[in-house]
């Protein structure tokens, strides 16, 4: 049985009207994303699920780099580095918090609101979004006395000039210490970011590239800041076995639904009773609230997260990120000149995400879904700071207000990009 794959709003007119409304297209659905992780990976996963111990943590980091660490997720690193600079003295004791964070513009709300937590006040600062970096000159001129920590976020498989970046606070003068938020930035065991960074952070979380599901390797310079972080998540409980297996079944069957015929049946079941595909989808893999979240968050990685880790750090050969990356320049070039994707003229592009600068956004998803593309504006949970009193980031703003996230992933045929691409170009010339 064929199903629609325009389920972009559930149909009206009852039960046999969505019955009807769920069989008319005949085509089957490019799914918005596909998992990078293998069925043997995922089976390696399995069996470590069922067998007690696992490889070293310390072991594993210190593989990938000596002042290497591993920590259960992006946030427990950042949540863990974030505690242990709030003890230390701040630039001003009697400003009454642990000082000020430059940000740039654009995460997921997670990241500020640790900071928010342990008492730092976040500064944004816009971003371009061709290039997604801060305009020339922005962080120094956010940077002042009362500076503990700049953040920088390297988005969607781009990466910031980071050389830049130093030059532009080494030409104000300033010493304030960089952390690098790279969860969207693994390109490989040699990139673990600039070496004048105080830390860099990797994920390898389920939608990440070289996914093992979980898990974060991080660089932190400082090696007594490093220690304290590490000691700080010792003290925590680990992730059971059982809890890990749950995250490999649950991640399997997302994986098996993204084949097209697969993907189209169940695109056409959410529209059959009457559900969003977009948040069944979103609520499946987009994040954690209220106690939940912290208990989720303030782990130690289980064995078998770790031996899944170790398994993808040692069979990494790079080929999938260089096809999903000539994939990313392909539509880039069939675009450009006439539609804009997001960080299309950043200097490093891998292209984990590719989203596109619409001008009718939801236009453009009705248009690729017709089409049997799952083009959505919920992909990912990436935006400016929520702050009082309002956030001057009217670039970061305008960007992510349009964007909307194709599948352009390396397992799309050739064929299909180009029809990709000629969609985009005639939905956004309307």
């Amino acid at each position: 049985m064929q199903v629609t794959a325009n389920a972009h709003r559930p149909p009206s007119g009852g039960l046999a009207g969505r019955f009807l409304g769920a069989l008319t297209l005949p085509r089957p659905v490019w799914a918005r994303s596909r998992l990078d992780i293998g069925w043997a990976d995922l089976a390696a996963a399995a069996v470590a699920s069922s067998n007690p111990g696992g490889p070293s943590a310390e072991a594993i980091a210190q593989r990938w780099d000596p002042d290497g660490a591993v920590f259960l997720t992006v946030r427990t690193a950042w949540d863990a580095l974030l505690a242990e600079l709030a003890t230390r003295p701040g630039p001003d004791p009697e400003a009454g918090c642990p000082g000020e964070v430059v940000v740039t513009a654009v995460n997921i709300p997670d990241m500020f609101e640790l900071l928010a937590h342990h008492g730092f006040v976040p500064v944004p600062v816009d971003i371009e979004p061709g290039t997604l970096a801060p305009a020339p000159g922005a962080i120094a001129a956010a940077v002042n006395e009362r500076t503990r920590l700049c953040l920088v976020t390297h988005l969607l498989g781009s990466r910031v000039d980071m050389d830049a970046v130093f030059a532009e606070l080494d030409s104000a003068g300033s010493s304030v210490p960089v952390v690098e938020d790279c969860a969207q930035a693994f390109e490989g065991l040699e990139h673990r970011g600039h070496p004048r960074s105080l830390a860099a952070l990797f994920s390898f979380g389920p939608i990440k590239s070289s996914s093992a599901l979980g898990g974060c390797l991080a660089r932190i310079a400082d090696a007594e800041l490093r220690q304290a972080a590490l000691a700080r998540t010792r003290a925590y409980p680990q992730q059971s076995r059982r809890g890990y297996l749950g995250v490999v079944t649950k991640y399997a069957a997302l994986k098996a639904m993204t084949e097209p015929h697969l993907y189209a049946a169940f695109v056409g079941a959410c529209a059959l009773t009457g559900r969003s595909h977009d948040a069944v989808i979103n609520g499946a893999v987009l994040g954690l609230e209220g106690d939940e979240y912290w208990a989720a968050l303030r782990r130690q990685p289980s064995g078998a997260l770790l031996a899944t880790l170790e398994r993808r750090l040692e069979g990494y050969d790079g080929v999938r990120l260089s096809r999903r990356r000539a994939h990313g320049e392909v539509l880039r070039a069939r675009l450009r000149g006439r539609v804009a994707l997001l960080g299309d003229q950043a200097p490093w592009r891998s292209w984990w995400q590719v989203a596109v600068v619409s001008s009718n956004p939801e236009g453009l998803i009705d248009a690729l879904r017709a089409e049997g593309f799952d083009a959505t504006r919920g992909s990912s949970r990436l935006r400016p700071p929520q702050l009082e009193g309002g956030a001057s980031t009217p670039l970061a703003e305008a960007a992510m207000a349009s964007l909307v996230y194709v599948p352009a992933y390396p397992e799309l045929p050739a064929s299909e990009l180009e029809r990709l691409a000629q969609l985009i170009l005639e939905t956004e010339s309307r």
